[in-house]
Formats: structure tokens, sequence, C-alpha cells
């Protein structure tokens, strides 16, 4: 059957309003019930495939929070700064204080920043899952921030999970990732 659900861009966050009819398929819905398993999850496939579609329905249809950052300006997200500002204003909503914490503390650029990042995620005072999605995921190609990403996973901060969708596998340890258990 016909699933509805609703979501359209603002900016580059995603919210809720254009309303589209998507088939729901239950083969990756099942798949995606693993996320809660793992620091990160990956959904890589081409262009047009339905990454953020099924994806967005899976949250949807499951009423689970999640914060949803698309990285569709390729030459901008490469900028660390840049970055961390998406990541700040797509947290903004759903947890305003990590945000402003974050938001002050600028991107880490030296591993005593980072160490200090890790610590105010881990100390953050959550009972549920808390879901980031980084749509277009294949236009990272800092190292800065890819370092912060390969950092975040190894810290497995329990509740927090990261879900990168893209077209292609990020320049990242994935294999010995999956090796650890951590995606």
């Amino acid at each position: 059957g016909f699933n509805i659900f609703t979501f359209t861009k603002a900016g580059n966050i995603m919210n809720h309003q254009l309303t589209l009819h998507i088939l729901h398929r239950d083969r990756i819905t099942t798949a995606l019930n693993s996320i809660y398993d793992y620091p990160l999850s990956l959904v890589i496939a081409p262009m047009g495939y339905g990454k953020t579609m099924a994806v967005n329905d899976f949250f949807e249809n499951n009423n689970r929070p999640f914060t949803w950052i698309s990285l569709t300006v390729p030459v901008k997200v490469s900028d660390e700064d840049y970055f961390w500002l998406l990541l700040t204003s797509a947290l903004k909503n759903n947890y305003p204080v990590l945000s402003s914490q974050l938001r002050a503390m600028g991107f880490p650029h030296n591993p005593m920043q980072t160490l200090r990042f890790l610590e105010i995620v881990r100390n953050l005072p959550i009972s549920e899952n808390v879901c980031l999605i980084l749509d277009d995921f294949q236009y990272i190609k800092n190292s800065a921030i890819l370092s912060l990403i390969n950092q975040f996973v190894q810290a497995n901060i329990p509740n927090i999970h990261l879900i990168i969708l893209g077209r292609e596998f990020p320049i990242l340890p994935i294999s010995e990732w999956e090796i650890k258990n951590l995606c």
C-alpha cells in the first residue's frame, strides 16, 4: 500500500510540509530497524534509488525523533565552519542547549576541542535514541570533518546514532568499524 508522509526543504534542513505519496517497503524498513544497534548506519545507493525517501518514511511511520541535515551544496559543506553551522542549526529545534553549546565552541579543529565536543555529547541528559541523519554525504571530502566523524563513531556514545546517506561509501574506516560492531 501507499503511505503518505510530509517533507520539504527549508534551506538545507528538512522540515515537514509538502505531501508526497511513496510506496512503503517492508524489507527496507526491517533493515532500518537496526540503526539503533550501532553508532553509525550507512545507506549507500546511486542517485534516484530512494535513500532519502526510505529513511524519512522510516522515521515518520515510526514516530521517532530525528535531526536531518541535507548536505546538498558541495562547495560549502567541505568547509568546516559551514558544516558546523548546518549541524548546530539543525540541532536547534530538538536540542537547543546542545546547539548553543556547540555553536559557542565552534568546529573542533584540534584533539582537545574534539574531546570537549565528545564530552558535551556524552553528557547529554537523554533517555531516548537520538538520530542525526547526514544526507548527500558523498560531498564531504574535508579531512577535518571526516576525522571528527571518525572520532564520533569510535566514541560509541550510548543512544546517539549517526545515519549517513550517500551515493558512495565515505572515506572512513568502514571495514574496521564493521569488525568492531560500530556500524
